[in-house]
């Protein structure tokens, strides 16, 4: 112990507070950062909230927010609040959170007029069902109706029922 006691540094003994004053103001100013979460149920319109009001719902935080975000833009803006279940991990209830006004203006697409890449985006258009939409304009001309898809086994019942809030024929 005598040969080593010159290289051995013991800190004197720490003081009960660990932050001072300046580390606790810091601190309590990240903290007031985060957005404080709602208390009590509130109802939000689905189309129109933004991301930090999302992150006021318990449960919900940024990489949530910007789910629902980004999903709602990829769609063109909700029709029901039942498709927040296609979006994965989200808490059960969150349902419960929102309701839908009205779809946004110009939230429709064309099935005619748009390109390849504007319709393989859409959530419920597949890369197969969008070559079918193509193949048929380019040999029979433009859709008129969503009778016309429904020939083919690629676009179910279902497939034209969700379809047709997003897509006109114009």
């Amino acid at each position: 112990f005598q040969r080593l006691r010159p290289y051995i540094q013991i800190p004197p003994v720490v003081k009960e507070t660990y932050f001072t004053e300046e580390d606790r103001k810091r601190q309590d100013s990240i903290y007031n950062l985060r957005p404080k979460k709602f208390e009590s149920l509130n109802v939000l319109n689905l189309n129109t909230v933004d991301t930090l009001t999302l992150q006021r719902i318990p449960g919900i935080g940024v990489g949530y927010s910007r789910a629902i975000i980004s999903y709602r833009e990829r769609l063109g803006g909700f029709v029901s609040t039942a498709q927040l279940k296609e979006i994965e991990g989200l808490p059960e209830r969150i349902q419960e959170w929102f309701t839908i006004d009205s779809l946004p203006k110009n939230s429709t697409l064309s099935l005619n007029k748009s390109d390849f890449k504007t319709l393989v985006r859409h959530p419920y258009l597949s890369y197969e069902q969008v070559k079918v939409i193509m193949t048929h304009i380019r040999k029979y001309g433009p859709l008129r109706s969503w009778r016309e898809l429904q020939l083919y086994p690629e676009f179910t019942p279902q497939d034209i029922q969700r379809l047709t809030p997003y897509f006109v024929f114009e």
